[in-house]
């Protein structure tokens, strides 16, 4: 079974430190996923003892498909590129395709892979599975551009001048990544039209684009 969990141990976020792939689904599902959720930063933890669960993508994806709104989308990143080869990936992959397969979200699923490798090892188990590339530097921009198989391309915003128009001119998708904008990073990235923006900052993004003028939002 496949769960979420960003890191390969649980420790950062819940109550034990755990390594995921050496615990069960039923074992994983009895820690506090919210443990150290701490948003005030004063120690009050106040998500502590709700029964907060680790969740299978099953769970999360039954749960979108009934719920989701149009145009939304569920970004998957199965974390492979660098822990795992493709081969030790293989029953992963193929649980992620059963699974947008059952719940029909062929059209609302994108997967993010590091390499053409990953991306082929995807669609050739199914052609209608959506995958999307980050890439770090400007040649992986220009051979992302030349994969027929990329329906996006994620860059930094230090790469912005230099790719996005680019990756606009190919007909992909354009997503500008950060960890966190000032608000003239803001102009800049929108200056460039962006697909997506991903951000964990996204209260200080809703801020910027909510001072806006209605016909630039």
């Amino acid at each position: 079974e496949i769960v979420l969990m960003h890191d390969l141990t649980t420790g950062r976020t819940c109550d034990k430190d755990w390594l995921v792939t050496a615990k069960t689904v039923d074992e994983l599902k009895t820690l506090n996923a919210a443990w150290w959720f701490d948003p005030q930063k004063d120690g009050s933890f106040p998500l502590r003892n709700q029964a907060i669960r680790i969740p299978t993508l099953e769970e999360v994806l039954a749960l979108f498909a009934e719920e989701k709104s149009l145009g939304a989308i569920a970004w998957i990143d199965t974390k492979d590129d660098k822990e795992y080869t493709i081969t030790e990936n293989s029953g992963l992959y193929d649980r992620l395709i059963e699974l947008v397969g059952h719940f029909e979200l062929w059209q609302e699923i994108i997967i993010e892979v590091g390499s053409v490798n990953q991306a082929e090892a995807l669609r050739k188990r199914d052609s209608r599975i959506q995958t999307a590339y980050w890439a770090s530097n400007l040649p992986a921009v220009q051979e992302a551009i030349l994969y027929p198989g990329y329906v996006q391309i994620g860059i930094s915003l230090s790469l912005a001048n230099e790719a996005a128009q680019l990756i606009k001119a190919s007909g992909k998708e354009l997503q500008v990544n950060d960890r966190q904008f000032s608000k003239e990073e803001w102009n800049t990235v929108l200056q460039f039209s962006p697909d997506f923006i991903g951000t964990d900052y996204y209260r200080e993004l809703l801020r910027w684009l909510g001072n806006r003028p209605s016909d630039e939002r």
